[in-house]
């Protein structure tokens, strides 16, 4: 338990010093890459638990995604970041209907200038029309949410922005088909996915969405009222589709919080 507090310690560390040193410098962009690249070689019993669970869920996502989607698919990033999945989707689907939604407005142009044929929107997902304000981390993007959350601002700097806020269902095409549905929105998943009721209801995507435990059950009974198992992405990647009993209680009791959700009928 040292050992991993330590490098869980350590991780957080060596990223921020090296987000406030690069910061507004020309070498900004390359300083992220290189960390973002340094740490896939880094073996994972070195990696902090933030940092060995994110590997973990993006290898799974981008190998759930190799089974769904195909050149034609339909696919939408919700919190789309700096693209590192959006690449993968974009890849596999180069000729489907490809969506991503990032609301910090400078992130959302990079991935414009880099995805010229996604739809990419600075939008704020939720489950209504309007404005509302982002409390966006600078140097932890990722991280940034229409929640106060004072855990994950403590020691960074909070800047609040102004959004869109829209339903998924509203800036999806109806005649565009998704197969795939990627939701890492930072506390307002379950807002997301009741704007998407058209989307669930007729389009019956794979959904690998990031949820705490403390909402999961919610977020269970959401996605069962649509006709949805949920299920670990391990268990989906095993080949089972039927949703267990205890899957809040061994989310919690493992500290997971990264799920797919596969149509039942």
């Amino acid at each position: 338990m040292v050992f991993v507090r330590n490098a869980e310690n350590l991780w957080v560390r060596v990223r921020e010093r090296l987000s406030q040193r690069l910061r507004g410098t020309r070498f900004e962009k390359l300083g992220r890459w290189g960390y973002e690249r340094f740490l896939v070689l880094v073996p994972a019993r070195l990696l902090g638990e933030t940092e060995r669970r994110t590997r973990g869920y993006d290898s799974a996502t981008v190998e759930i995604a190799k089974r769904i989607l195909t050149r034609d698919s339909g696919y939408v990033d919700a919190g789309a970041n700096r693209g590192k999945l959006l690449e993968i989707f974009h890849r596999l689907a180069p000729c489907g209907a490809g969506y991503a939604f990032e609301p910090i407005p400078a992130l959302a142009e990079q991935l414009r200038k880099r995805f010229p044929n996604v739809c990419v929107m600075d939008v704020a997902l939720s489950d209504y029309e309007g404005r509302e304000i982002l409390r966006w981390l600078v140097d932890d993007a990722g991280n940034s949410s229409l929640r106060v959350r004072k855990d994950r601002e403590a020691g960074h700097e909070v800047r609040e922005v102004e959004v869109r806020v829209a339903r998924l269902d509203d800036v999806v095409a109806e005649a565009d088909r998704i197969a795939l549905l990627k939701v890492d929105v930072e506390d307002v998943e379950l807002e997301v996915l009741s704007g998407a009721t058209r989307i669930l209801t007729q389009d019956r995507p794979v959904v690998i969405v990031e949820c705490a435990s403390a909402k999961l059950k919610a977020l269970t009974e959401l996605l069962n009222g649509f006709g949805y198992a949920v299920l670990r992405l391990d268990e989906y990647l095993l080949g089972e589709r039927r949703q267990r009993a205890d899957l809040v209680e061994r989310a919690i009791a493992d500290g997971e919080f990264y799920f797919c959700a596969v149509a039942t009928n």
